[in-house]
């Protein structure tokens, strides 16, 4: 397995609170909506059900009625360093394109280190 990227400010919090692998999941399935955290949740919601009701609470106790972020970029590098999906699978969780991912991937303008080249 190769590095984790660092996750960016915009979600430094959720990775704190929920780890590198739910926080990926929770912005894939509520990044770029208004969400409301409840102190008090009920079971009753998709958050809920996703990250559970203690992770509910203490992402509430941070004060955040806010928008998710969508960090793409950072779940890309995340996908790819921890997953075997391919450029185009990675594009389809994330509703992009392909050469966006392409572009999120790129390290300081170089290949993928997972690529073989060529000669």
């Amino acid at each position: 397995m190769t590095d984790l990227p660092l996750p960016p400010p915009s979600i430094a919090e959720y990775h704190r609170v929920l780890g590198p692998e739910l926080t990926c999941r929770f912005l894939m399935q509520f990044g770029g909506a208004e969400l409301f955290l409840s102190p008090g949740p009920q079971g009753k919601s998709e958050v809920e059900k996703l990250i559970g009701a203690e992770k509910v609470t203490e992402l509430a106790d941070l004060g955040w009625p806010r928008r998710v972020p969508l960090a793409k970029r950072w779940c890309a590098q995340y996908l790819r360093a921890t997953t075997d999906l391919s450029q185009a699978e990675i594009a389809r969780r994330l509703s992009t394109t392909t050469v966006t991912v392409r572009a999120y991937l790129k390290v300081d303008g170089t290949r993928d280190p997972r690529q073989m080249p060529l000669f």
